[in-house]
């Protein structure tokens, strides 16, 4: 999957989404998607790069716990085959959930 079809998946979940963050001053209305690439852990052969394995992480913001949100990132991941790890945090002093979907994209 590239970087634009998981963006295109993403947008037709119907959530702003923006790559790293959205720009100061344009922050959306939550629940909003973030998404970025962490780095690799690539496979290897005879010295080169025999498998390119990308790791992205995919977050979700919002206000209150947004369980229909999660529910359909987490069928989008599932429909696209991706194995995913999801965890919560609470940032701002519990003022926003951050919902993360670590996933690996081979």
């Amino acid at each position: 999957m590239t970087a634009g079809e998981l963006y295109s998946g993403l947008k037709k979940l119907g959530y702003p989404v923006a790559y790293r963050h959205f720009r100061e001053g344009a922050v959306p209305g939550m629940p909003y998607i973030v998404y970025a690439y962490q780095g690799t852990s690539n496979f290897a052969a005879d010295g080169v790069v025999y498998h390119l394995v990308e790791d992205v992480d995919i977050e979700l913001y919002s206000d209150k716990k947004e369980l229909e949100a999660e529910k359909r990132i987490g069928d989008f991941l599932n429909e696209m085959g991706f194995f995913y790890e999801k965890q919560e945090q609470d940032v701002e002093d519990g003022k926003m959930i951050r919902v993360i979907f670590e996933i690996t994209v081979i």
